[in-house]
């Protein structure tokens, strides 16, 4: 019995911990995360294998529901995870199961334009796909995948904000509305991000340009593997802007990083053996 109660929680190949317990998003979510992999949400296969008098069909568009249709597979879900600015998004015909689905968001990586660096979007995703359905099943309320996805991305962006870790310094405030971009005339500014998983060492990586008068000439977003650090997902992002930009034959460039150590290494022309084959 005591070899039974020490079997790791991964023995059936799926493991808890970096699936589920250690993801960095809220516990409420977690928690709903853990219902839904273990099949204890009150969808109509559940409320049917429990007794109760009713057709287990989805509300929406009349097929079955189970945990994976409600939050993968129905039409509606479907829409918000295609509008969804992301790469390695769940494919349904390789989700069979609920765990499967969970380690298949685990592998998606959100791209820099939505905002959502410091937590994964895919755990409100899912819970606002949820809460939709609710809405409608409960209060015959409708809302669009649109704005379904919009609302998982506000939540994403508040809870990442609200456990952001703490500035090194004070920054002064009182003339923070009055930044202007630091180019004039023909110059383009040229901004690039970068977030990175060190889990799969995949990245999405995105970037813009802008004239002097602060208005968007062009922006771009990528997802790419195998990426041994973030330091490398940033320098490919800037890597990628500069090819961008000289496709676009954009000559005057300023280039900007929110990568202190890869603006350091580039301007003193230093060299790290995980960026090497990124510097050609």
């Amino acid at each position: 019995m005591s070899k039974l109660n020490s079997a790791p929680s991964f023995a059936d190949g799926f493991n808890w911990q970096s699936n589920l317990w250690r993801i960095k998003t809220s516990p409420k979510l977690k928690f709903f995360l853990w219902k839904a992999a273990v099949g204890a949400l009150s969808v109509g296969s559940t409320l049917i294998a429990r007794g109760l008098d009713t057709d287990g069909r989805c509300i929406r568009c009349g097929a079955p529901e189970d945990v994976l249709h409600v939050l993968l597979n129905c039409p509606f879900a479907q829409k918000v995870w295609n509008l969804a600015r992301a790469h390695n998004k769940p494919n349904p015909a390789t989700c069979g199961n609920q765990k499967l689905f969970l380690s298949a968001m685990k592998q998606m990586v959100t791209l820099p334009p939505t905002g959502v660096v410091l937590t994964p979007l895919y755990p409100w995703i899912v819970w606002f796909l949820w809460k939709a359905r609710n809405l409608l099943l409960f209060e015959n309320k409708t809302i669009s995948p649109e704005d379904s996805l919009h609302k998982a991305i506000v939540e994403a962006k508040a809870w990442q904000g609200a456990h952001e870790p703490p500035p090194d310094q004070d920054l002064p405030t009182g003339n923070l509305d009055l930044w202007t971009l630091p180019i004039s005339g023909s110059l383009i500014a040229c901004f690039s991000d970068a977030s990175w998983s060190a889990d799969s060492c995949r990245c999405g990586v995105g970037w813009i340009f802008k004239s002097a008068d602060n208005a968007v000439m062009f922006q771009d977003s990528e997802a790419h593997g195998f990426i041994p650090s973030a330091l490398a997902a940033e320098a490919l992002a800037v890597k990628l802007a500069l090819i961008s930009a000289r496709a676009a034959d954009f000559l005057s460039l300023v280039c900007f990083s929110d990568c202190q150590e890869l603006v350091l290494l580039l301007s003193s022309d230093g060299n790290q053996n995980s960026m090497s084959p990124l510097r050609h």
